[in-house]
């Protein structure tokens, strides 16, 4: 005969079991549920309004408009302050300007703009404008260049560069590239280039043929650049003979910019940190004595990466 297997008997869950389980099971639900809830802070923001459009070059004032978007859920008075600062490539040091503070109140929910203008200083380098929300430990800020007849030259003061027609290079490889040729008189010409007063390089004038001569320039949005002749030679020999050491500059581009003759600005005289606009002349490019060949370059699509805190 042949075994019976023996039958398997089927658990079954009582009641009070099946009661736990289900309790079980919601808490885990509502457990996750609550974890991944995402909690709402209550924040604040401070931005700079259509921050594309900002000024980037000032003269005697500026202006500008800022929001704060009050999130915090309650109204809320904001405290703001206001400075200007004023930067200098000679010393890499920050100076405080114009200073100011105010409450702006923001209904819950909402954005307030506001609109600025500020005063300037004539004659900077550059100047850094600052909105700070100091409760929120918030600051934005932005950077705008002088621009007008006067600028600061390279720490030397207040200087005119009203004769200077500013030149819009943006969009340029910043390659100045001189075009020149020299008339040899015991020695040929050197030649000394600067950007708003620093010196970039030096190059010998070493043919009566016309000939460039490149120069890489800094990255700016406005330059005073200088290319300055400062080794002329003359001499009459006792048998009449005459060494007279000329440059001539024949043409100036920056990248594919052409710089127009008429744009030849030169100053006789040494040395070049005096420059003030006197006594200027229009020579097409001839040097005939210790002088500077100036221009005043922009670029205002340039953007400057300024990081001095």
């Amino acid at each position: 005969m042949t075994p019976k297997t023996p039958q398997k008997s089927d658990p079954k869950i009582g009641t009070a079991e099946m009661i736990y389980l289900s309790i079980i099971g919601i808490l885990v639900i509502v457990l996750i549920l609550g974890v991944s809830r995402k909690v709402t802070e209550p924040f604040t923001e401070v931005y700079l309004n259509d921050f594309n459009s900002l000024p980037k070059f000032a003269n005697g004032s500026v202006s500008f408009s800022f929001s704060i978007h009050n999130s915090e859920g309650v109204d809320a008075p904001y405290a703001v302050e206001y400075k200007v600062e004023y930067f200098s490539y000679l010393n890499q040091k920050v100076a405080d300007g114009f200073t100011n503070s105010e409450i702006i109140t923001v209904p819950k929910g909402e954005i307030v703009a506001e609109k600025k203008t500020f005063p300037l200083k004539p004659a900077f380098e550059l100047a850094r404008i600052t909105v700070t929300l100091p409760q929120k430990d918030q600051k934005i800020h932005f950077w705008v260049q002088y621009t007008g007849n006067r600028i600061v030259y390279r720490g030397y003061g207040n200087v005119s560069v009203e004769c200077l027609e500013p030149l819009d290079i943006s969009g340029t490889d910043w390659n100045l590239v001189v075009h020149a040729h020299a008339v040899y008189g015991n020695g040929w010409p050197d030649v000394m280039v600067l950007q708003n007063g620093n010196w970039l390089g030096n190059f010998t004038v070493d043919s009566n043929l016309t000939e460039p001569y490149t120069v890489k320039l800094t990255p700016n949005q406005q330059s005073i650049i200088e290319i300055i002749y400062g080794n002329d030679y003359y001499n009459e020999t006792p048998d009449g003979q005459v060494i007279d050491r000329n440059l001539y500059i024949d043409a100036v581009n920056i990248g594919d910019t052409h710089i127009p003759q008429e744009s030849f600005i030169i100053e006789p005289g040494l040395p070049s940190e005096w420059f003030d606009c006197q006594k200027t002349r229009i020579t097409y490019g001839a040097m005939t004595s210790p002088a500077s060949f100036r221009l005043r370059l922009l670029a205002p699509n340039y953007k400057e990466n300024v990081t001095t805190q």
